[in-house]
């Protein structure tokens, strides 16, 4: 049985390891330096970042807008595969005004 990065994140939301979460969000940051245009990549983070608690609330809320950000750039470059859904978008629109 294969398990996907998905199913990963997804069972983090349930782990109280400090430390795991701290793992998976560097695993997040490194990934969105080294696909800076993967949007999915900086949603993941952002989300992560906000579940880890009030010490990271500030970099939580940057990327929601930087993700906010890249959906509008898809938008009107026309990049359909790459459009977040309405509950993403209320999501990062959450973060960022927090």
């Amino acid at each position: 049985m294969e398990i996907t990065v998905q199913q990963v994140l997804d069972a983090l939301k349930y782990v109280d390891d400090p430390d795991l979460k701290k793992l998976a969000i560097q695993d997040l940051q490194m990934a969105s330096v080294l696909y800076p245009s993967s949007i999915d990549a900086l949603f993941r983070l952002s989300e992560r970042l906000e579940e880890a608690g009030i010490e990271y609330v500030d970099a939580a809320k940057v990327a929601a807008v930087r993700v906010l950000q890249m959906d509008t750039m898809n938008h009107s470059w026309g990049h359909a595969d790459r459009f977040l859904t309405e509950e993403q978008l209320a999501t990062m629109r959450r973060i960022s005004e927090e």
